[in-house]
């Protein structure tokens, strides 16, 4: 049809899931602003035509019986007619039913002007009626899909190629084709490997792959020589103390009470002493103890930034503390992303600070413009044009120019960007210091602006 009679403008059906999804979308869907499509609702988007979702029960009504027409009745008709092959078909399609058709039902439009459009010469049907699923390249150049591998051919095989993120497309003619980078590779079909058996062929395939548990050793108990109590009393358990101070030679040297050689008396306040100094070692080590946790679980303090200096702030510096998970801009809520931050602590203590949004539910048009989000506590200078302080939308546009917004979408000021071509690691989101003492450069890749604080 699309080939015969050239493509409609639109496309007026209900909302059946084969032309929208209803699953969640994906993170490289938000990122990129896709909506849930379908692979009939891609196609339609490829092809240009809009689809016209039925929202009334009367418009509902309509399309349900003109389904019911076409599943029930056209097919009986055409069992009536001995139609068994998909060119009679067709045949009796143009021939018989689209002309009783449009007899019986045809209204006259207002513009008898034809609205279907021709193909581009960008648009090739072989690529737009497929279906196609996003995979990723094993190291072996295959991916999978539908429980079968495919090939790249050798002499197709390009650099990038080993574990990147592609998509394979089933055309109508059966064939698969990988798309990377915007070239289609030709895939080929890989038969599943055998599984491995043992040499002897005694043992099946699975088996042969399970390796053999290694036997557990057995550690032999060696006899220990018998303590006295008096001995297990005075060892003190150092497990958890290595090398800790002063008292490392205390905790690890044993003290015992030497007993009296036989046919000498031992008398009580030599043994009294001993027990004393052990008894002493043991509160020190235990005052030890309690000043080492102490001294762990206290905070350590840091001392402010000197006064009188701007500090500028990384993303590393900017939490949630500073900048909220989600602002509101143009009546709705977006995420923020505290990875591509930046900022500028002045020394009065006043902050400007500055994230990447994720715009993807927004307008196409605002998506343009809407890039990032602006929070400033004192009033800023950009080229000249004074800024209040607030919160604002941001972002770079084409013709190498920098808009600032209100939270209603409105164009507060606008100024010319600058590129740096010499910048040796762009990131999404920074600001640096400038040439001159108090100008600050807010970068967005190697695009930037100048800006100051107004005085």
């Amino acid at each position: 049809m699309v080939a015969a009679l050239r493509t409609p403008v639109a496309h007026y059906t209900d909302k059946n899931s084969i032309f929208r999804r209803s699953e969640a979308m994906r993170l490289g869907e938000q990122l990129r602003g896709e909506k849930l499509r379908s692979h009939f609702g891609r196609a339609l988007h490829e092809l240009g035509i809009e689809w016209i979702a039925a929202h009334s029960p009367q418009a509902k009504g309509r399309i349900e019986r003109l389904f019911e027409t076409l599943q029930d009745r056209l097919v009986k008709e055409m069992r009536l007619a001995g139609i068994d092959s998909l060119a009679t078909a067709n045949h009796f399609l143009q021939t018989c039913f689209l002309p009783q058709w449009e007899q019986r039902f045809i209204v006259a439009p207002r513009n008898p002007r034809n609205a279907h459009r021709r193909l581009d010469s960008g648009q090739h049907l072989e690529e737009i009626l497929s279906v196609r699923v996003a995979r990723t390249v094993s190291d072996d150049h295959t991916v999978s899909w539908d429980g079968n591998h495919w090939g790249v051919p050798r002499q197709e095989v390009s650099a990038g190629l080993r574990g990147a993120l592609v998509e394979i497309e089933r055309r109508l003619d059966g064939s698969h084709w990988l798309r990377f980078r915007g070239r289609y590779l030709r895939l080929r079909h890989c038969p599943t490997p055998l599984r491995s058996a043992s040499p002897s062929g005694l043992r099946p395939p699975g088996l042969a792959e399970r390796r053999a548990k290694p036997l557990h050793k057995i550690k032999p108990k060696i006899p220990r020589a018998r303590r006295s109590p008096l001995e297990e009393t005075m060892d003190p358990d150092i497990s958890i103390w290595r090398k800790t101070g002063h008292f490392y030679f205390a905790l690890t040297h044993r003290f015992t009470a030497r007993l009296p050689e036989p046919g000498k008396c031992c008398t009580i306040p030599s043994i009294k002493r001993s027990l004393m100094h052990r008894i002493a070692l043991s509160l020190a080590a235990c005052a030890a103890v309690l000043l080492a946790t102490a001294t762990y679980n206290t905070p350590v303090t840091i001392a402010d930034d000197a006064p009188g200096k701007d500090i500028v702030l990384k993303a590393a510096d900017v939490n949630t503390r500073l900048v909220p998970e989600t602002v509101f801009f143009r009546g709705q809520t977006a995420p923020t992303q505290l990875r591509n931050s930046a900022g500028v602590h002045f020394a009065d203590g006043a902050y400007v600070l500055a994230t990447m949004v994720d715009s993807s539910g927004y307008s196409s048009g605002i998506r343009e413009k809407y890039q990032a989000y602006l929070l400033a506590e004192a009033a800023l200078d950009f080229g000249g044009q004074t800024l209040p302080a607030g919160a604002y939308g941001f972002g770079f546009i084409s013709g190498e120019k920098f808009v600032i917004m209100d939270l209603g979408a409105h164009d507060v000021l606008q100024i010319f960007s600058q590129h740096d071509a010499e910048l040796k690691r762009p990131v999404p989101m920074q600001i640096v210091a400038g040439s001159a003492s108090g100008v600050y450069r807010l970068y967005a890749g190697r695009d930037y602006v100048e800006f100051r604080r107004s005085r």
